[in-house]
């Protein structure tokens, strides 16, 4: 909990105005704790404030409801908005009036946009929303500006469990900067951020990074087949939280998991029964919404099962030790970390299994990525040059305004030329709003958005040729490396992962069974070992043939807990499911005994 505290120390009382921290830390390393515990009142002594930005909503509310835990002087320093809450507030002032946003200057016209002078420092929590979220909602680019042009001079601080690709985007970004490169930013809606100051100092960052741990979890492989899901939340004890890549395929298990749990294929001992589904329009569902409040307010859910797309995937924090499953059905490290990062560690058995992809599918994606890829950088080829065009810093004010004037003579051109393609259907419009943001009536290129398809292709190309040298496992192995596993690791559990459900329950029964192999036990021994392996017996009966007139008898069986097992169930098993073992009784003393595999009377 308090890691990141001890890492950083009391070295956060060194950051000054123009620093930017970049915090790398997972879930559970205390990154709310040390802005909420440590940092927070640090500033509130001094009169400062918070700005805490959050890309989620129910993170949001997680979070303020956590700051009502706090001194009431110490709420009134901090304030948390959704980045997407600004970059709108943003977009409707423009169609207000005549407006663009200086570094570091008041702005009249909207009280709400004027209030961000206030601010001594902002929080980009998850920041590699910036990046990672920018082909869904192509207006990241206006939170991304603001942050580092209206907090050029304050206080910025990154923090994510994937903060890489943005702290290296930044960097790179400003280094260019320096180096004299004409940044004149021109889809910063008319931010004119090349006025020389800001040339003047690029300190140093402050980066903090925590090591991953992830050798608490027991991980499986599992391929994407909605009957295999359903058998593992069959088969095993405690709460689920799958994620899905396509609201499509969770809806589809949500129907098919109802229907078995209405149908008492679950274990009867599971009081909750409950499936829910929560997507971005989780508020229209008075179930799915009060499983959000439970989750904000207790961290934890009441459903046996959760299934759940990318709005449960950043900042939540679920404390529940009964979610002992989860299955993360994703396609890239940044959205798998994050996934992974909503359970909290604890002392109970956590079990993952992540998904195998065939190379079809990462082929499918790349060229759709390079699709996209094709339209942002035919419209942004005419830039190019003027946007890395040297600029000395003397010639800066005498050139700004031909350089403005060129760049919106660009941008009217190259809007108008994309929306011809766009109604002469070479370019799909469904395509084409990954990419472009609309500003003042005109279509702009979202410079993260290219940037982040950029890095998505050059990672697909790798899996893809990692598929060619390994085999069909690659994006096994390549998840597999995300945990932190070594290659004998990672052999090892794709071998385990090879066996099927049924052969991993027989060895797993067999092995039970001769633990008490020719011992006698008394009635109440041998029920409770009963009920100890009485899920993986019921899977291995359900298994035979429906048609076979005793199965049902035996399923009966095996669910009632106050009965042993028979000789009869004993047959069945030696039987059909391949268990050579007999019972003997005698005198209310239950022994196992071997036997062929065809029953020995």
């Amino acid at each position: 909990m308090e890691w990141l505290t001890n890492c950083i120390g009391e070295e956060y009382k060194r950051w000054t105005n123009r620093d930017k921290v970049f915090i790398a830390s997972p879930t559970g390393s205390g990154k709310t704790y040390f802005i909420l515990k440590q940092f927070l009142p640090y500033l509130s002594q001094k009169n400062k404030r918070i700005l805490y930005l959050v890309n989620r909503k129910i993170l949001k509310e997680q979070i303020e409801a956590e700051i009502y835990g706090i001194p009431q002087e110490q709420r009134e320093c901090i304030r948390v908005e959704l980045y997407q809450s600004i970059e709108q507030i943003f977009l409707n002032l423009i169609f207000n009036s005549d407006y663009y946003l200086p570094s570091g200057c008041h702005v009249s016209g909207d009280r709400r946009i004027e209030l961000l002078g206030m601010f001594d420092c902002i929080v980009c929590d998850e920041c590699h929303y910036f990046l990672a979220d920018s082909n869904y909602n192509t207006n990241t680019i206006i939170s991304f500006r603001l942050v580092n042009e209206y907090f050029s001079r304050k206080v910025r601080i990154f923090m994510s469990a994937t903060v890489t690709e943005v702290q290296n985007y930044l960097l790179n970004l400003e280094g260019e900067t320096i180096r004299g490169v004409n940044r004149t930013k021109i889809y910063g809606f008319a931010s004119r951020s090349i006025i020389p100051e800001q040339l003047e100092i690029i300190k140093k960052p402050y980066i903090y990074e925590a090591e991953r741990d992830y050798s608490y979890i027991q991980i499986r492989v599992i391929n994407k087949n909605i009957d295999d899901i359903i058998d593992l939340v069959r088969e095993e004890k405690g709460k689920w939280l799958i994620f899905v890549d396509t609201i499509d395929f969770g809806k589809k298990l949500e129907i098919k998991l109802k229907k078995c749990f209405k149908n008492n294929v679950f274990d009867e001992d599971e009081k909750n029964q409950d499936i829910v589904l929560l997507s971005s329009d989780y508020e229209k569902s008075e179930e799915s919404l009060d499983e959000v409040n439970t989750v904000i307010n207790e961290n934890i859910f009441k459903a046996k099962v959760i299934i759940s797309t990318a709005v449960m995937d950043n900042g939540i924090n679920i404390k529940d030790s009964n979610l002992r499953n989860m299955i993360i059905i994703a396609d890239n490290e940044v959205e798998f970390i994050q996934m992974l990062g909503r359970k909290r560690k604890d002392k109970r058995d956590f079990k993952l299994y992540i998904v195998r992809q065939p190379r079809v599918y990462f082929s499918t994606r790349q060229q759709q990525v390079q699709r996209y890829l094709r339209i942002a950088e035919e419209y942004f080829r005419p830039f190019r040059e003027n946007v890395k065009k040297p600029l000395l810093k003397a010639e800066a004010n005498e050139l700004l305004s031909n350089i403005f004037a060129k760049e919106g003579w660009l941008i009217e051109k190259q809007h108008c030329a994309t929306m011809q393609k766009i109604f002469n259907r070479e370019i799909n419009f469904k395509e084409a709003v990954k990419i472009f943001l609309q500003y003042r009536g005109c279509i702009y290129l979202n410079l993260l958005a290219m940037k982040n398809l950029d890095n998505l292709n050059i990672y697909y190309q790798n899996v893809l040729e990692r598929f060619d040298a390994e085999g069909e496992e690659a994006f096994v192995k390549e998840q597999l490396e995300w945990l932190g596993k070594t290659a004998e690791e990672i052999d090892m559990i794709i071998e385990d992962s090879s066996m099927t459900t049924k052969e991993k329950y027989r060895e797993c029964v067999l092995e039970k069974i001769n633990e008490i192999l020719d011992k006698p036990k008394e009635k109440d021994k041998i029920i409770a070992f009963k009920k100890e392996i009485s899920d993986k017996l019921r899977y291995l009966v359900e298994a035979v043939e429906e048609e076979n007139p005793e199965r049902k008898k035996v399923i009966d069986s095996i669910r009632r807990n106050e009965r042993p097992l028979s000789k009869k169930d004993m047959e069945f098993l030696n039987q059909y499911c391949d268990l050579p073992f007999r019972i003997e009784v005698e005198d209310g003393i239950y022994t196992f005994r071997k036997s062929e595999n065809l029953y020995e009377p």
